[in-house]
Order: C-alpha cells, then sequence, then structure tokens
C-alpha cells in the first residue's frame, strides 16, 4: 500500500507550467485571438518575465489569489481552474519536500 505521500505524488502528474500553458491554449481557442503575456501579467500584477517563468515551470504564483485572477483572465471552467489550483499545489509542495530534503532535485 502506497504511503500518503506516495499517493499524493502519484496524483501530481502534471506540473503548474504544463497546465498553464494548457489553459492559455485553451482560452485562446475560445477567444478566437490570442492573449499576451504582458496582458496577463497586468490582470495578475506581475511582469511579463514572472508569467513566462510560470509558463516554463520555474516558478509558481506567490498565492491562492493569483490563481483566482488568473482564473478571471484565461475564462477558466471550475474543472480547469480545480486543475490549475491542483498543479499548484502540488509544485508547492514539492518544492518544499525539495527544500528540506525528503525529495533528489529531479524527483517530481
Amino acid at each position: 500500500m502506497l504511503s500518503n505521500l506516495e499517493e499524493f505524488l502519484a496524483n501530481c502528474n502534471k506540473t503548474f507550467g504544463e497546465i498553464f500553458q494548457e489553459l492559455l491554449e485553451r482560452a485562446e481557442d475560445r477567444e478566437g485571438k490570442s492573449i499576451s503575456l504582458e496582458k496577463l501579467g497586468q490582470r495578475t500584477q506581475y511582469s511579463k518575465s514572472m508569467v513566462e517563468r510560470w509558463l516554463k515551470s520555474e516558478a509558481i504564483p506567490s498565492d491562492i489569489a493569483v490563481l483566482e485572477k488568473l482564473r478571471i483572465a484565461l475564462n477558466c471552467t471550475e474543472q480547469e481552474y480545480a486543475l490549475m489550483v491542483r498543479a499548484f499545489a502540488c509544485d508547492a509542495i514539492i518544492k518544499e519536500l525539495r527544500k528540506k530534503g525528503f525529495l533528489p532535485d529531479d524527483e517530481q
């Protein structure tokens, strides 16, 4: 039987950046036009370069309030928003586990 941590990690199959990229593409398909990273940055009160870091999985938003702003900006469905929150939580927990030495840097 898997431990709670192993079970949790097994459900973290996509990073926040991967989910964010998918949601950005879906939003662009719904709108019929591209959504600029600058506009997303303005709507979340972050720079374009930080939004790019989120897309590359180099960083995650600072808190859930930013996710809510992204949900609105990307016009996410409830299911899409739930995927984004789950990926955010997974990445945040994995980051802390790595920082504390419970996980190696390359495991996810």
